[in-house]
């Protein structure tokens, strides 16, 4: 995964948690936003984020949940929205 900037958003099943990452760091990224079943602790859905060819990217907000959807600010400058 990535860095986890933000606090995890609780839902009824999982808890959603956006992470970034840096382009060209040592350690290989993969952020992006997933959701951790809270029954299992394991991860039951996950959008992973396309590396730039340098620099910051991902999900550093905190998500939002409303109306069956996880809302979240990506480091690019859009909100994205997925269904729970």
């Amino acid at each position: 995964m990535g860095w986890a900037w933000g606090q995890p958003a609780v839902g009824e099943t999982r808890v959603y948690i956006g992470t970034a990452g840096m382009a060209k760091y040592p350690v290989r990224h993969q952020p992006g936003v997933v959701g951790v079943d809270l029954a299992t602790g394991r991860v039951a859905w996950a959008y992973h984020s396309q590396a730039p060819s340098d620099g910051t990217y991902g999900f550093p907000a905190s998500p939002a949940l409303a109306s069956g959807l996880v809302v979240i600010g990506g480091v690019d400058g859009k909100v994205y929205a997925f269904r729970q």
